[in-house]
């Protein structure tokens, strides 16, 4: 260790610094001059003061460490730089030591870390740099110094997003007084991995928790809601990733597809696999609704059923529109429904594949025609190559308008790998009508399923 701002080889000088004898006042005190040249009424300059002085200029020139070496000074310690002391506080803030930590916590979303030195209390607009040692998201804390665990929130006051705070991620926290806020939190939020969700019915299942957990443990637990989920969903960008929803047996509403941000995909599943004990059901509404939600949803091992009226909505079991909406459906059950099991309209398309059962008919409105199928107005409704659906119709079912009904430039692909229980339908086999086209491999007029003859009209393709 070199001497800093010292005495040197001066005359009396020590190495080890003297013992404090001062008494301090209850005020400041201050030096005073001589009133004369002769007069010894000046304050006496004690020795004991240069070496706080000294001291407290000495732990700035220190305060900066050593080098990642483990010896050598940041600040070189020559007490004949003139410079010394502000290279020694331009070196403070340019390296951010004070504010700097590590988390040091081995439970995610329980950020600890130390500073140094320690801040005395959490002060509004204090920032800190912290280094993150998990992924983390909603409910996250950080505890400075042991001054006590605050909630992290993003700029706006909500709740942090799953993989706003990235484990190995370096993050600017500022206390505004209640919160420390994650400056710089991404808006939209870019998820960094593939994220997983679950759903359950209440009273397990709520959508006040954060859908992270199947089990509500320690402030985490399933969604009530398939609705929650794509709300979630709709509030990041996808950024290439997967979200994956589990979803418990049970029997839940609506669920209304929003747009997503960036690619990645979103994919429902039934955590049994059995789609009559997974059940969406629509109310005066249909049940699974998909309008110009993008490519990413997919639903696997779901039964849908859609009951009442509402002006307007042909209470489908899952009613597709427009362009960019493309939605896949896997080992799907389809009980009663009103306007159509799947109705896809305005350039938009559903991929069948699987086990496609149906246990119930459709009635028709004045909005859809009572289909097992029903693409309208440019829509595609098909299968994927040769992965063809196999298709069961467990009880005997009526379809008020047909079993597949193309129109208005639509194409149905009505092809299937194997049908059993073809006797159980009631209604016409398929409507080809207004350029529509239903595809069905050369197969014949009497392929599909149905009681009546199919029926081609205005331009009706049946291929």
């Amino acid at each position: 260790m070199a001497d800093i701002l010292g005495p040197a080889s001066a005359p009396n000088a020590t190495t080890l610094r003297p013992s404090e004898g001062r008494n301090f006042a209850a005020l400041d005190t201050w030096f005073k001059d001589c009133s004369s040249a002769d007069a010894d009424d000046g304050t006496d300059i004690q020795a004991n003061w240069l070496n706080g002085v000294i001291a407290g200029l000495r732990a700035v020139w220190r305060g900066n460490g050593v080098k990642a070496d483990g010896v050598t000074p940041v600040v070189a310690e020559n007490g004949t730089d003139d410079y010394g002391l502000l290279t020694s506080v331009s070196h403070l803030i340019q390296r951010g030591q004070p504010h700097y930590g590590e988390d040091t916590s081995s439970t995610a979303g329980v950020l600890t870390a130390t500073l140094s030195p320690a801040p005395a209390e959490y002060k509004k607009g204090m920032t800190v740099a912290i280094r993150a040692a998990s992924t983390c998201g909603a409910g996250a804390t950080l505890n400075l110094n042991g001054l006590g665990a605050i909630g992290i929130v993003r700029p706006d006051g909500s709740a942090l997003h799953d993989g706003d705070i990235f484990a190995g991620s370096l993050n600017d926290y500022r206390f505004d007084g209640v919160h420390f806020q994650l400056l710089g939190a991404d808006a939209p939020p870019i998820i960094k991995r593939n994220l997983t969700y679950y759903v359950a019915p209440a009273p397990l299942g709520s959508d006040a928790n954060d859908g992270t957990s199947a089990n509500a443990s320690g402030g985490h637990g399933p969604f009530a809601t398939l609705q929650a989920v794509v709300n979630a969903v709709a509030n990041v960008n996808l950024n290439g990733y997967s979200i994956t929803a589990y979803v418990a047996d049970g029997t839940y509403p609506v669920v209304r597809l929003l747009p997503t941000a960036g690619s990645g995909s979103v994919a429902f599943i039934s955590t049994s696999g059995n789609p009559s004990a997974c059940v969406i059901a629509g109310v005066n509404q249909s049940a699974i609704q998909a309008a110009y939600c993008g490519s990413a949803y997919s639903f696997q091992g779901f039964k849908v059923t859609a009951s009442g009226a509402s002006y307007g909505d042909p209470i489908a079991g899952v009613n597709i529109l427009g362009g960019n909406a493309y939605v896949v459906l896997t080992n799907m059950e389809y009980g009663a429904c009103v306007g159509a099991h799947i109705m896809c309209s305005g350039s938009g398309q559903v991929l069948r594949l699987g086990t496609q059962t149906i246990s119930g008919g459709c009635s028709g409105n004045l909005w859809a025609q009572g289909c097992h199928l029903l693409a309208n107005s440019g829509a595609l409704i098909n299968t994927q190559g040769s992965a063809l659906p196999t298709l069961s119709i467990t009880a005997p079912v009526v379809f008020a308008g047909a079993f597949a009904m193309a129109q208005d430039l639509a194409e149905c692909v009505a092809v299937f790998a194997s049908i059993t229980g073809a006797a159980n339908v009631t209604g016409q086999k398929f409507v080809a009508n207004m350029n529509g086209v239903i595809f069905t491999a050369a197969s014949g007029d009497s392929y599909l399923p149905g009681s009546i003859a199919g029926v081609r009209a205005n331009g009706g393709i049946y291929i």
